[in-house]
């Protein structure tokens, strides 16, 4: 008995000294670390002006974005350096950089003090390719295969000339009018966008009046922009709006409406028996199905109003972007108030994201979603563990197919 109660206290003993020691470590060495980023982050200012010596520290605005850290004015007028920090939406580790910036507006270097991420996007090289632009970005790519850090660091960039130009510090740079059609088509398809906010397109054959033609890989949708520099856009019921170059909806003013409608295929329709049959399974087999259409543009590529045997359901199928730019595909099935009665979800786990023996019961993860209408509906329903990108692609698509049923119900489907 005694020999217990001595070794009980010896591991006790042995635990606490353990204890006692990792704290004292983390005393010590927590400051030297963060030293060190200090460090390495001022070094850094210099290495991206050329010639500079000494810095100013500026107050930045109280509503800078939240990825620029500290904004540094060189005394001599060569420019300004700014340390940024972004989180990739892909490890949620942080990414921290400097970035020069002369008095012209133009990049003039950029220094990564800290990369946590393990796919490196060229860290040491990709930042070149920054140098020598302005506020514009115009040839500024991300990197195919690491499109959450690239498109992090890029945001970054974009924060820095913004808050840079804000404090009245540069000019902004001119965009081009390609360019400006280009970041047009993340804005005006947003159920092409994946997790990272990046939009996946491939061209589109186009009639003679237009001059360039995109189609979203997921079906969501259409641009086509006309050679008088109109932009139209078609969804999948085949609604089309139009904007100019600026991303300001002349819709009313547009000349080409019906050509452009003509000139892409009506996506809900080929879809429309093979979506049917879907929602059928989840609706019954006894259900009519009068199609219903939705004016905005969305993950929402088919839509039904359902009289299952008397009660009106509302049928949806979305396609949002899931991991890799694969395409998910979201059956759901309301109910007259809006509260989700059946849902399906095809692949939910893509192979090529996780490991063979991953797993996810779907039928716990989909009957946790059952009654949960567009106010009840939260962000911790739709997460999957280890599978974020997958869950937050399940948000995206109930959150639109709310959106939808209220717009049906309030006679704004552009019936």
């Amino acid at each position: 008995m005694k020999s217990g109660i001595k070794s009980v206290i010896v591991l006790t003993s042995i635990c606490l000294i353990t204890t006692l020691l990792v704290a004292l470590t983390n005393h010590f060495t927590a400051p030297v670390i963060q030293k060190n980023k200090a460090d390495a982050a001022n070094q850094s200012l210099v290495q991206v002006l050329e010639g500079a010596k000494n810095f100013d520290k500026l107050e930045k605005p109280a509503d800078a974005p939240g990825s620029v850290q500290d904004i540094y004015m060189e005394t001599s007028g060569l420019g300004y350096a700014v340390t940024v920090s972004v989180t990739t939406s892909y490890s949620k580790s942080p990414m921290l950089y400097t970035v020069g910036v002369s008095g012209e507006g133009v990049i003039t270097g950029i220094v990564i003090t800290n990369y946590g991420e393990t796919k490196d996007f060229g860290k040491d090289t990709y930042p070149e390719t920054y140098l020598g632009m302005d506020s514009a970005l115009n040839g500024a790519e991300l990197v195919a295969g690491v499109t959450y850090s690239s498109t992090a660091f890029k945001q970054g960039i974009e924060d820095v000339f913004a808050v840079l130009i804000k404090m009245d510090l540069i000019k902004a740079g001119e965009k081009s009018e390609a360019q400006k059609i280009k970041e047009l088509l993340d804005k005006l398809i947003p159920g092409a966008l994946n997790d990272s906010g990046a939009g996946s397109f491939k061209d589109h054959t186009v009639p003679d009046w237009a001059q360039s033609g995109y189609e979203a890989a997921n079906g969501t949708g259409y641009i086509l922009v006309s050679k008088d520099g109109t932009v139209y856009t078609v969804n999948p019921f085949g609604k089309v709006k139009a904007y100019d170059t600026d991303g300001k909806d002349i819709t009313d003013k547009a000349q080409n409406l019906t050509d452009a409608a003509g000139a892409v295929p009506n996506l809900s329709g080929e879809k429309q028996e093979a979506d049917t049959k879907a929602l059928k399974k989840l609706a019954g087999d006894a259900s009519a199905f009068t199609i219903a259409v939705i004016d905005t543009v969305s993950t929402v590529t088919n839509a039904f109003v359902i009289d299952a045997e008397g009660e009106t359901l509302y049928g949806f199928v979305c396609r949002p972007i899931g991991y890799n730019n694969g395409v998910m595909t979201v059956y759901g099935i309301l109910d007259s108030e809006g509260k989700i009665k059946e849902i399906k979800i095809s692949e939910i786990i893509l192979y090529s994201q996780y490991y063979d023996d991953y797993e996810l019961d779907e039928d716990a993860y989909t009957e946790g979603l059952k009654g949960k209408d567009g106010s009840t509906l939260s962000d911790e329903d739709t997460l999957i563990s280890g599978a974020t990108v997958s869950g937050n692609a399940v948000n995206k698509a109930l959150k639109d197919m709310f959106e939808a049923y209220g717009r049906i119900t309030e006679g704004e489907n552009g019936n």
